[in-house]
């Protein structure tokens, strides 16, 4: 039986694809546009591994030609506007996305937008539009009490409910405390079992449950990632949530000692199951080598050995407790975009978060303070191709961050 050369190279480009060779991908998706050169699937296909791969020069050009070959391939165009995006064309990527049939996707990436024009609920109201095409929060629940979508909380018994990733989670937790302090009767959260011991001492929290719990009686219940607009708020709210417990932090103190010299902790990449870490990813020697003349660098990377000349935490870090007790301890934190900055800047420690030149949406707000956090800063990718920039940005920030909490304890 003869072998279909175009489906063995799709499905070898597939191969690589899944397997995050996105660079072997790439190339292989150019023997597939060689085998049918008017395909526009085979230049979409293609575009999506540069994409991944980094290449977003690349990306936009087998993109554009997909939607040339096929004008009306709203999927393209759509991925068009994402590219642009990547390479810092926001005023052009805004204009196409104003071109695109109105979908929940298009809404979702108004979002962002927005956000970084500073019109918050407005960017958090199309953020959640992304429900509709799974990007954002969780798939909507079904339950037999009311939603909240806003009015009056007198004696009501409110669920909260967190969702999407840890990081998501340790975000709009916060929220919890704005249900009390509408008048809530009762703020219950439903959350991560990791988190549940942290989230417990969150001002306005009367009890919280694991996720695969059985609820308990409420009258109203909320997924977390919709608060901001149930609650009708026109910023997030940037003061510090989140305690670590004193006996954790009892038990890190003795184990971290005392040098004299700024304690820096340090964390370069995310959860590497998501198909965008890349993305997000530093390098530890780089981080190490730029930061060391400012203090001793503590590794809080849990799943990579750190580089020599950086004391590695990771391994001893078994609980969140233990993460937000060594956290506390720090003089600063620097991170890529993970979980780590958000649950530093919960508890209020002095942070540098270094992101993409596409943040997150949190960052997305083109300032260097955290409209979050009141102790995080934000030093920027501004070359999607490399990271000079944001390191330059997050030594200056982390120096002035050492400076400014040396002064204050002086």
């Amino acid at each position: 039986m003869s072998i279909n050369p175009i489906q063995q190279s799709d499905a070898l480009a597939k191969l690589f694809y899944d397997n995050k060779r996105f660079d072997l991908a790439a190339l292989q998706s150019e023997v597939t546009i060689a085998l049918q050169p008017l395909n526009f699937a085979a230049y979409f296909n293609s575009g999506k591994c540069y994409y991944y791969a980094g290449d977003y020069h690349l990306a936009l050009n087998r993109m554009q030609k997909a939607v040339d070959l096929n004008p009306q391939f709203e999927d393209g165009k759509q991925e068009i506007v994402l590219y642009e995006t990547w390479l810092g064309n926001f005023e052009k990527a805004r204009q196409l996305a104003s071109e695109l049939t109105v979908n929940p996707h298009t809404i979702f990436n108004q979002g962002w937008h927005l956000l970084r024009d500073n019109k918050f609920l407005d960017g958090m109201s199309r953020l959640e539009q992304g429900r509709q095409a799974r990007l954002w929060g969780n798939a909507e629940l079904m339950l037999s009490t009311p939603k909240y979508k806003g009015g009056d909380l007198t004696d009501k018994t409110v669920l909260m409910i967190t969702e999407a990733g840890l990081g998501d989670e340790i975000i709009f937790s916060r929220f919890a405390t704005t249900l009390k302090q509408r008048g809530a009767k009762q703020v219950l959260l439903a959350c991560n079992n990791y988190l549940m011991p942290l989230f417990s001492r969150i001002s306005g929290v009367d009890a919280v449950f694991d996720h695969n719990q059985e609820f308990p009686e409420h009258d109203l219940w909320l997924p977390a990632m919709s608060s901001p607009m149930a609650l009708g708020l026109d910023s997030p709210g940037s003061a510090p949530y989140l305690k670590p417990n004193p006996e954790y932090v009892a038990k890190w103190k003795e184990r971290l000692g005392f040098s004299g010299n700024p304690k820096i902790a340090i964390r370069w990449r995310g959860n590497q199951q998501f198909e965008q870490d890349q993305k997000r990813t530093l390098n530890p020697e780089i981080m190490r080598d730029m930061l060391k003349p400012y203090g001793v660098l503590y590794s809080v990377q849990k799943d990579m050995p750190a580089p020599e000349g950086v004391i590695d935490l990771g391994p001893e870090l078994e609980t969140w407790e233990d993460t937000a007790a060594v956290l506390s301890l720090m003089d600063c934190v620097t991170s890529s975009c993970t979980s780590i900055p958000h649950m530093a800047g919960a508890l209020g420690v002095p942070t540098v978060v270094v992101t993409p030149i596409v943040s997150y949406f949190t960052w997305a707000r083109p300032t260097v303070q955290s409209e979050w956090y009141d102790s995080v800063k934000i030093a920027r990718q501004t070359d999607p191709y490399n990271w000079d920039d944001a390191y330059r940005q997050m030594v200056d920030l982390t120096k002035q961050t050492l400076e400014q909490r040396k002064q204050k304890v002086a």
